[in-house]
């Protein structure tokens, strides 16, 4: 591992398929906006986890600046206090742009568990410019112990390179315990300490290079997390994930906080998915599909709903670009990033990771799609897209935090008679 010092061992973390109580809290409608430099609270959730017990949370949240001085938004997610992931955004010379960002953390509990403070934070990086913040979300799963396993590894400290070539970062190697499908999926964040220069980054799966993520910056030390996701089936075989990260343009790129799950899709009680790993690109004048599920089927218990896609282009003007995600034809999330002009003066960039995470508890049929278009003459890309339901009757406690709509606690799976996880 190149210029790496463990900070995590990587750890085998397994799952099994029976019923248990799932819960999930939603939160009241809010808009947050500040001009503060100053972090300022968006959400916030106090959650006691089991004792022993694994979990994954997931964080989304979609900012906008409204202002037309190239300001940008940061975002930090907070564990009692302790910084667990960190996002910053720059726009460029230009007004009401949106970024829709997300990831994963992960989380151990001890064997004498206290509750803990979940919180995310947003501030601007230029005073008395405003940024609006809004659909702050937290996910928190349950990984739990079985024959079907679940494979998890972690590096929280930051290697760093400066080599133009892609060096290794986190990498672990395993043998399912079962052959079927996984959900598999890689977060990290990413830097370059230098203005205006690229980083970049991409998984690798048993030796293919996925989800390429080279994000440019118009200033220096902006951290941008990455988070990919596909369905890969695995035999009982050796497999290998990792990272791999560069400098391709000069200075130097950390790579921070590295986590890989491997998520068995037979231990929920129903999945769907759906994913396009071939880019679209063009410049198309009207919204064109990246993926399109068609209509998905649901049964009549929640499910949460994963959307991710890596965005960008070759304008090196500002805001011509546009990507959505929606459901049953309405946008669920738009991202409209500014591709910052490349230093030799143009070039394409995949610099966007666009994240969009909801439940569905309606047990209908409901149909979800991915476009693009680009009104200039360059080029706007759309690759690696995934979509992905997971039913919640079998993967343990579980909460749901989002500024969207009522507070409603639920037990799905267990005794109806069952208190709550939140009150």
């Amino acid at each position: 591992m190149a210029d790496m010092v463990l900070n995590d061992l990587i750890t085998i973390v397994a799952s099994q398929g029976n019923l248990r109580d799932h819960h999930f809290k939603v939160r009241d409608p809010v808009t947050f906006t500040t001009g503060s430099t100053t972090f300022q609270l968006i959400l916030t959730h106090t959650w006691t986890p089991k004792a022993d017990t694994a979990y994954v949370i997931f964080w989304s949240c979609a900012t906008k600046n409204l202002d037309s001085n190239g300001t940008g938004p940061e975002i930090e997610i907070r564990e009692d206090g302790s910084v667990r992931a960190r996002q910053q955004n720059r726009y460029g010379q230009s007004t009401n742009k949106t970024y829709v960002d997300g990831g994963m953390i992960f989380l151990d509990a001890d064997p004498s568990p206290s509750s803990i403070d979940w919180t995310m934070h947003g501030r601007s990086d230029a005073s008395t410019f405003d940024i609006e913040f809004t659909d702050a979300s937290f996910f928190a799963m349950e990984l739990l112990p079985g024959i079907n396993n679940d494979v998890r590894g972690a590096l929280g400290i930051g290697a760093t390179t400066t080599s133009s070539s892609y060096v290794d970062g986190l990498s672990f190697a395993f043998k399912p315990f079962l052959a079927g499908d996984y959900l598999v999926l890689f977060c990290c964040e990413l830097e370059n300490d230098t203005a205006t220069f690229k980083s970049g980054c991409h998984a690798v799966i048993d030796g293919d290079t996925r989800g390429q993520y080279d994000p440019e910056r118009e200033q220096n030390n902006y951290e941008k997390v990455y988070l990919y996701v596909e369905k890969r089936n695995f035999n009982t075989g050796l497999h290998t994930l990792k990272f791999e990260f560069a400098a391709p343009e000069g200075g130097i790129t950390t790579i921070r906080r590295q986590r890989i799950l491997c998520l068995r899709l037979d231990r929920f009680g129903h999945y769907l998915h759906d994913q396009a790993l071939t880019q679209g690109n063009g410049q198309p004048g009207s919204f064109t599909d990246h993926l399109d599920t068609g209509n998905w089927v649901f049964e009549p218990f929640p499910y949460f709903l994963l959307m991710r896609s890596i965005t960008g282009g070759a304008d090196p003007n500002f805001g011509t670009q546009r990507f959505r995600f929606r459901e049953d034809d309405v946008v669920l999330g738009t991202y409209v990033p500014n591709v910052i002009k490349h230093p030799e003066g143009g070039g394409s960039t995949r610099d966007g990771n666009m994240v969009y995470f909801k439940m569905v508890a309606d047990g209908g049929q409901h149909s979800y799609d991915a476009q693009y278009l680009n009104s200039t003459a360059d080029n706007v890309y759309m690759d690696d897209t995934s979509i992905t339901a997971l039913q919640m009757t079998v993967v343990g406690d579980a909460f749901f935090a989002e500024t969207v709509g009522d507070k409603i606690p639920l037990c799905i799976g267990g005794p109806r008679n069952a208190a709550p996880l939140f009150m």
